[in-house]
């Protein structure tokens, strides 16, 4: 697979998720009963855009998401980092490091 279609893949991931995530920002900590009774019956169905910005808002998620591509991207200083920090919040296991690396492996060889 060539190297353009590698990054539309990754930058559809990255768009998809923000998306993904400014439709369930406003609903974030809500349960499905409290969903249908602000946004009815089908729970929320378009983006809901904020007063003052006349868009919707990404949360913190999409935010440290782009953070840690930004991170990856720059490979070689921030690597190390990256992978301290998820070791540090005992979010990371042996898929996530292999993921991790593979994903620095593949910039680092210009094939991302």
């Amino acid at each position: 697979m060539d190297t353009s279609r590698i990054q539309n893949r990754f930058r559809g991931c990255l768009i998809g998720g923000a998306a993904g995530d400014a439709l369930g920002f406003p609903v974030e900590f809500k349960n499905f009963v409290g969903i249908q009774e602000t946004y009815g019956n089908e729970g929320i169905t378009k983006f809901i855009l904020f007063s003052g910005f006349d868009r919707a808002l990404i949360s913190d998620d999409t935010q440290m998401t782009l953070f840690t591509t930004n991170g990856l991207l720059c490979y070689e200083a921030a690597k190390e980092a990256v992978i301290t920090k998820f070791f540090k919040q005992g979010k990371s296991n042996e898929k996530t490091l292999y993921c991790l690396s593979g994903c620095c492996r593949r910039i680092h060889d210009g094939r991302l």
